[in-house]
C-alpha cells in the first residue's frame, strides 16, 4: 500500500492567551502522533505538519521541535 495521508482539523475561537495554550497542545499531540506512527512504521520516516490559519490573517507554520538559540 502507498502512502496515506491522513487530516485532522480543529476550529477553535478563543482569546490570545487560549490560542497559545492550543498551539502548546497541538505541537504535543502532533509530537505524540508522530511518534505512534513511527513506531507502526519502523522502515520509513513519517511525514507531519502543522499550521494554524487565521482568518483575518495568514496562514503559519507552527513549529513542532524548539529552538532555543539562548545559549
Amino acid at each position: 500500500m502507498g502512502i496515506q495521508t491522513y487530516i485532522i482539523e480543529l476550529k477553535v475561537d478563543t482569546s490570545d492567551d487560549g490560542h497559545e495554550a492550543m498551539t502548546a497542545l497541538v505541537i504535543q499531540s502532533t509530537r505524540d502522533l508522530f511518534s505512534s506512527a513511527a513506531l507502526l512504521s519502523p522502515n520509513k520516516q513519517p511525514m507531519v505538519s502543522c499550521r494554524a490559519d487565521d482568518a483575518f490573517y495568514d496562514s503559519r507554520e507552527i513549529e513542532l521541535i524548539a529552538t532555543d538559540n539562548d545559549g
